[in-house]
């Protein structure tokens, strides 16, 4: 299972007044909602498939723009 939150980056994002309507930005809006959410939750939230989910949370990983703070699988 894998927990994400938003980083200080993702914070700062998550304020931005130009923020485009796309799945990208809908998790970092409901990451910063929520403080921190497992990829099944932000799938279901955003209206995504699980698989986009974990795409899009790796690239955000990637650009440091939420950390993963559980990476424990079961």
């Amino acid at each position: 299972m894998h927990i994400y939150s938003l980083t200080a980056i993702g914070r700062k994002l998550a304020r931005s007044i130009n923020a485009p309507d796309s799945a990208a930005y809908r998790i970092i809006h409901f990451l910063d909602q929520h403080g921190q959410s497992t990829t099944e939750q932000v799938s279901e939230f955003c209206s995504i498939s699980n698989k986009e989910a974990s795409t899009l949370l790796g690239m955000m990983k990637r650009k440091r723009i939420v950390a993963e703070v559980s990476g424990a699988g079961i």
